[in-house]
Parts: structure tokens; sequence; C-alpha cells
């Protein structure tokens, strides 16, 4: 590439406007290359058929996830924000992981550590299916559950009660560490580093439980967002059940190399276009596994979540897949 404009695409609000950045990019005629790099957390459809509309071999896409979408001209790249971060963290505290107990015949079979079920009066309706699915199964006996049925996804406006719940998982953390921070993206001192709140791994939840549902941050069919939600179980060797997008999975498994467990659970529900369908068949997963003898289960995942592991922790730069010349890795 001998001339590149990059663009930091986060604000969406106004990405439709003659005025906005991209636009002005795009009245160039593509005399330059285009970097754009793709923040998914509030990405919308709309947004995608713009950028197919704008499909150019000179428009380079660099995103947290995946289109299901194959763009003709235009070239997609992977951005490994949040692994990266979260594997560098644990990479140099080790010893962290070193504390997860893989026993099996736990009394608590899952975590569904959800977050706020709404944000910026979006809803998060996977959460809230979730939510619904344990308490109408009578599943509290079996599952860890921790959602917060706030307005925004902050920290600031929990009451005391809920700050007192608000469990990170980890022994003897001091919850004032929280009292000035208003969101969980936002960085405090751990372990002798700084480092996101919610890229904590939930060490004393994982060692009460044995698997992992997770309800990611975007559920939307046209494309895949992954956070450390996804990765923190990974990380820490762990089977998990996502409710999320169609084929959030199998974008997990191209995009970024992962295995998962199809054939150990039944997980076709990632290839269901209904998403209140997918989910129900998710669900289905969770009631196979507590109906399974844990010691068994976690026999068959060895392979799987030991490769998961050392994939993670082996690969991905900030953009593994993003030929040089590079633009600067995101801040």
């Amino acid at each position: 590439m001998e001339s590149i404009e990059i663009l930091d695409l986060h604000d969406y609000k106004n990405i439709l406007d003659d005025s906005s950045p991209i636009q002005k990019l795009l009245s160039k005629c593509f005399d330059n290359n285009i970097v754009v790099r793709v923040d998914l957390y509030e990405f919308r459809p709309e947004f995608l058929e713009f950028l197919k509309k704008n499909d150019h071999e000179l428009l380079h896409l660099i995103v947290c996830g995946g289109f299901n979408y194959k763009f003709k001209n235009a070239k997609v790249f992977t951005n490994y924000r949040y692994l990266y971060e979260l594997k560098q963290f644990y990479k140099n505290k080790i010893y962290l992981l070193e504390e997860l107990n893989f026993k099996a015949n736990k009394e608590q079979y899952f975590d569904a550590l959800l977050g706020v079920t709404f944000h910026n009066n979006f809803i998060r309706k996977n959460r809230i299916f979730v939510k619904n699915f344990i308490e109408e199964n009578n599943l509290l006996d079996k599952v860890i559950l921790k959602y917060f049925e706030t307005k925004r996804g902050t920290i600031d406006i929990l009451d005391k009660q809920e700050k007192e719940e608000f469990d990170i998982g980890v022994k003897n953390f001091n919850i004032d560490k929280l009292k000035n921070l208003t969101y969980t993206v936002e960085e405090i001192e751990y372990e002798g580093e700084q480092v996101k709140v919610s890229h904590i791994i939930p060490v004393d939840i994982y060692n009460k439980t044995t698997y992992s549902i997770v309800a990611e941050t975007i559920y939307e069919n046209e494309y895949s967002f992954f956070t450390e939600k996804t990765y923190k179980p990974i990380l820490s060797k762990r089977l998990f059940i996502h409710f999320a997008g169609q084929y959030h999975l199998k974008n997990l498994r191209d995009n970024y190399g992962f295995r998962t467990f199809d054939g150990i659970i039944d997980e076709s529900y990632d290839n269901i276009e209904d998403q209140n369908e997918r989910w129900k068949q998710a669900a289905q997963q969770v009631l196979f596994l507590i109906s399974q003898p844990q010691e068994q289960i976690l026999e068959q995942i060895f392979p799987i979540i030991e490769y998961n592991f050392n994939h993670a922790m082996s690969n991905f730069n900030w953009l593994h897949h993003y030929e040089p010349p590079l633009p600067p890795p995101l801040s």
C-alpha cells in the first residue's frame, strides 16, 4: 500500500450523514487505500448494509469478530483486541490461572454472569432469555446467576446492595476499588498491573462450577462480536454454551481458529436463524449437561480445552491477519 487513510469507526450515530468521516473518505473516490477499524460494540445491521454498498477493493475493514457476509472486493481482517489484552495480562500473571480447580462433581454446573440486561436503552434480549430460562426451570441451585437490570451499563448508579453483590469472583477483592468507576471497561490496579474490571477472570466462581453460559454483548445475525465474555472461559479451560447471533461459533472457529464442542453437545443451534429458537436449542444443551456426569464430560472435552488454551496463549497479536504495512495498534 503506497497511501493509507485510517479511520476508527466507533461512533455510528451519524455514519449515514454526508458529513460523517467515513462519507468524507469515500467521497475521495477511493484514490487511497482506506483502512476502517470497526468497533462492533454499537454496530447495527444498517451500517453493514452501508459498507456492502461501498464494497471496493481499496477498502480494508478490521473487525473484532466477523461478518456473515462475504465482501466481493473489500478485504476483511480480524482484530483480536479483547483476546490480546486478556492473554497478555494472564501471561504475566499465569499463577492466577493455576488457582483454577478442574475437578468434577461440583455442586453447581454453570456460571451465568450476564452483566446488565439493559444498556443505553438497548435491551440485551439474550441475557433476559437466559435469566428467565434459569429461573423458570428452577436451576438456581445448579447455576450461579448474576445480572443487573440497570438501564445503563454503569457501576456508579448501582445502589449499595447491588455493589455488595457485584462479585467479580476473586478472593479478598476490595469492592471499594470500584467506587470511583463508571464502567466495567475502566481499569483498576489488580495484582500490581492495570487491568479492566471486565477482564478479571472470576476464579472463585469458576471453581464452584464446571461450565459457562456466555451471553455475548451483541446477538445480531449479520455479524459476530467477540469480547472477554467468550475469552475468559477459553483461558480458563472451560466448555461454554453461547447465547448470541447465528454462526457465532462458526466464526469463532473460522476467524479465530478455536475449536468448539459439537459431538459432545449439539451445537447445531448455532445454525438456526430465528434467535428465540436458537437460544431454546442452546438452553437444551444446558439441561443435557446438567443430566450428565461431569467427570465423563470433562474427559471428553479435555483435548479441546487444552488446544484452545494453547492456541490463545501462543497466537493473536493486535492485527494477526493484517499484512504490513500495519496501522498502529488500538489504544
